[in-house]
């Protein structure tokens, strides 16, 4: 008898499972996925114009061949030796063995899918790293293998959808041994140059995303079952999820020294993302609230709430494919949340999406924005993903598989947050902008789960940076993809509304109380310090915004010694993961406390969390940025004090510590001209200087002087085309690597300016106190610092590593209290 084909061994044991039993349970996880998804299924092919059968069809034979490869004999040697590398990938080299009698564009999406179902694809990957000249199929046992496609289709797929096509046999055109490594890349070549002459990118981007990310779902589930199945040493398994015993436990024969029939797991339920997300988001309960709540809502609707002493009533917004993309004006608050997970409750419900994507507007991701939604949505589902870092030199940026393919797949926590795979993910624009264009390793299965989202985009960048351009022209795929997304903003400038507007978006106005005052503005006279002083006396609560993380510290340490009793919270963006997030809980808590507090913080943290405040001190910025760092102000009553408008009425104060009134940030702007090309350069494409004035005039903010200023900003810099488009078609099957896009010194989208751009470090004390056992571990312990940092001062940096993940160590002092301490 001969031996069978193998597919997995667990590390270090004799346990095995055979090509045929890891290949029928990836296909019973994809016929109950089918089963428990079909009305998703249903709408993303109708969405697609793309029979539901077709689409079954394709999903089948790239499932039944993503791992003929490993019918090689040198990787059955290699397996037993457990000496894999990616110089043997089965993913390369099972591609000629890949033939059907399919349309030729559905067999050139089968043969990308099976190519990239362990690495994500671009143009010169198999010729970055050594792969084996040639390899000797196994053809007889290969051919066995594919006469078996018709009985796993009747078996789990018959009553989903008809076969109308089947695999054919490689052999008369597959050729073996030497010289089949560079046929086999001129076969990849010639993919290359199929996928871009073939139908419109977003629609052929979104099936492939799509696609990819069930394959590779069905794959690691099926070798999750695998690793994690009760197998005595010895065993060589066929399938483990099928609960039907049709294989009788087969003798011993060959090398093994046992066979055994088919083990019993738990069938998985369906997808691991939680296919009831719209029953969560259900569970959201809202209250009618009267006429005039005082909080600038239209409150002709019902509004959410989570007060049980309310009265509770279902809420649904009425949504149509018109309004699919949506526009919500909201003042800030907790309440902006809620009417946000109503409004996604809605889209989720016509669109039959699966999963929430909330969106922050930089680099860091709210811990704030996730603790509301765990509260609202009583679930522990929520990741909280911060942007990768923009090291270079990190070996996990370029896309390359990893050296040893031995490692189980899908097993690593940290991978999976990354890629959207949980129900409810609070992520930032660097997700959203690079799942588009290759611009980091798995970008294209991030974008198949942000596929089956509801995207919310928790504001726009200020219009002087690129990422508002690059935000302005990803909302535009999302269009062509029919992702059903939400732009939240509070009072954005006329000129953007109409710009959205004509973009086809659904406004949503529930900011009605605009004849209100939103704040008082005055300048300060004395330095932060002394107002800080004064407004403290006056029992009045403040945040106090400073440029910088150095200047954060050294104004707390100052109000902590001239206000010995005072609370003072400082947060800024040079704390660990863990420690920020305490910092954050310990903000949240704020709004529970009676008497005056003092919350420091730099510019680069995104405070839309912080709780309701009496004052805000900031240097001068940008009316956009001015604006955002304002919402602590919003919607507040009557404060105690001498800070009035001169007509009896307290309001809430803003104080501005820079005596000048207009702000000049340098400024470069991107504007795609068609080729590539002229991307590669992109800090030449165009350059324009920004003279963006602020509030001039102490006094009275009203939301129609708050506009004006807004506009004045957007007309000095509207919306200019990026190269975003043009590379999102480069990358549509194939295309740039992760490096190009994101990490080179000039990439292809330069989402950030230089100096923005953040890279994660671990710091030195920390690492030799408790160093990490686990990749998952890692990210409570890393800082953001500074990319350019790193330029300047190499020797404060070296690298050191765990199994399966390398860290960035930092040899600056880092302290409890006041974080990492910055060069000098």
């Amino acid at each position: 008898m001969k031996s069978p084909l193998l597919a997995k061994k667990r590390p270090g044991q004799n346990i095995y499972q055979t090509l045929d039993g890891h290949t029928e349970d990836a296909l019973i996880i994809l016929s109950g996925y089918l089963r428990e998804h079909r009305p998703l299924m249903e709408k993303l092919t109708g969405e697609w114009r793309m029979p539901f059968a077709r689409l079954g069809q394709l999903l089948f034979l790239a499932l039944f061949m993503h791992d003929l490869g490993k019918a090689t004999r040198e990787f059955q040697e290699r397996l037993l030796q457990e000496k894999l590398s990616r110089e043997l990938s089965h993913t390369f080299f099972g591609l000629p063995l890949v033939e059907t009698d399919l349309p030729p564009e559905d067999e050139r999406l089968v043969k990308v899918l099976v190519l990239s179902h362990h690495t994500q694809q671009f143009d010169r990957l198999y010729d970055s790293f050594e792969l084996l000249p040639g390899v000797s199929y196994l053809e007889n046992q290969i051919t066995d293998y594919l006469e078996s496609y018709g009985r796993l289709h009747r078996k789990y797929f018959t009553d989903l959808f008809p076969l109308s096509t089947r695999p054919l046999s490689p052999f008369a055109t597959a050729s073996q041994g030497l010289g089949l490594r560079e046929r086999i890349r001129e076969e990849v070549s010639r993919l290359q140059v199929a996928t871009r002459q073939s139908e419109p990118a977003p629609r052929l981007k979104a099936i492939y995303s799509f696609a990819i990310t069930l394959l590779k779902y069905c794959d690691s589930q099926s070798s999750r079952a695998f690793h994690r199945a009760v197998l005595p040493e010895g065993t060589v398994c066929g399938t483990l999820l099928n609960h039907d015993r049709e294989n009788p436990p087969r003798e011993n024969t060959g090398p093994f020294p046992q066979f055994s029939g088919p083990c019993h797991l738990p069938q998985p339920s369906g997808n691991c993302t939680l296919t009831d997300t719209r029953n969560c988001l259900r569970k959201v309960t809202f209250t009618t609230c009267p006429q005039n709540d005082g909080y600038g809502f239209n409150t002709g609707r019902e509004l959410p709430t989570t007060d049980n002493r309310d009265k509770k009533v279902n809420y649904r917004y009425k949504v149509n494919d018109g309004n699919r993309f949506t526009f919500l004006l909201t003042p800030p608050g907790p309440r902006k949340v809620e009417l946000a997970l109503a409004r996604a409750a809605s889209l989720a419900e016509a669109g039959k999406r699966e999963k929430l994507v909330w969106i922050c507007p930089g680099q860091v991701a709210s811990g704030f924005v996730r603790h509301r939604l765990a509260c609202l949505l009583k679930s522990n589902k929520v990741a909280l993903v911060d942007a990768a870092g923009y090291y270079p030199h990190d070996p996990n940026t370029r896309g390359i598989p990893l050296e040893s393919n031995g490692r189980p797949n899908g097993m690593s926590g940290v991978n999976r947050e990354r890629i959207f795979t949980c129900p409810f993910t609070v992520a930032t624009l660097d997700h959203l902008i690079f799942s588009l264009v290759h611009g980091f390793p798995q970008a294209d299965y991030a974008l198949g789960n942000l596929i089956k989202a509801v995207v919310i985009i928790d504001g726009l960048p200020e219009p002087a940076s690129p990422a508002f351009h690059y935000t302005l022209d990803a909302l535009t795929l999302l269009r062509e993809m029919n992702i059903p997304h939400i732009i939240l903003d509070t009072l954005p400038a006329p000129g953007l509304k109409a710009y959205l507007a004509g973009a086809g978006y659904h406004l949503e106005d529930h900011f009605t109380e605009r004849h209100k005052p939103l704040f008082s503005l005055k300048y300060g006279q004395e330095g932060p310090l002394e107002a800080v002083k004064d407004c403290y006396r006056e029992g009045l609560n403040q945040a106090v915004y400073t440029p910088n993380p150095r200047a954060a510290v050294q104004m707390a340490r100052r109000i902590k010694s001239a206000l010995p009793g005072c609370r003072v919270v400082l947060w800024h963006s040079l704390f660990t993961r863990g420690d920020r997030h305490a910092r954050e809980a310990a903000i949240i808590s704020l709004a529970e406390q009676t008497g005056p507090w003092v919350v420091v913080t730099d510019a680069a943290v995104d405070t839309s969390g912080l709780p309701r405040c009496h004052v805000v001190h900031t240097d001068n910025a940008p009316a956009s940025l001015l604006t955002r760092r304002s919402h602590p102000l919003w919607r507040y009553g009557s404060t105690p004090g001498a800070y009035t408008n001169g007509q009896g009425t307290d309001i809430p104060v803003m104080i501005i510590h820079d005596h000048r009134k207009t702000i000049e940030p340098h400024v470069k702007l991107l504007q795609g001209s068609g080729p590539v090309q002229n991307a590669r350069n992109p800090h030449g494409a165009m350059a324009r200087q920004c003279r963006n004035t602020t509030f001039p005039e102490p006094g009275i903010i009203m939301p129609g002087r708050m506009e004006r200023h807004l506009e004045e900003e957007y007309r000095r810099t509207p919306p200019v085309s990026t190269n975003l488009g043009a590379v999102f078609r480069e990358c549509t099957l194939f295309g740039y690597s992760p490096l190009e896009v994101r990490y080179m010194d000039q990439p292809l989208v330069a989402l950030w300016r230089p100096a923005e751009r953040l890279m994660d470090v671990i710091p030195a004390g920390l690492w030799r106190e408790n160093p990490p056992e686990k990749p998952d571990l890692l990210p409570r312990l890393t800082v953001k610092v500074p990319l350019e940092w790193y330029s300047r001062h190499p020797d404060l940096f070296s690298t050191a590593g765990i199994p399966g993940e390398t860290a960035l160590v930092c040899q600056l002092p880092y302290h409890e209290d006041d974080g990492l301490e910055p060069p000098p």
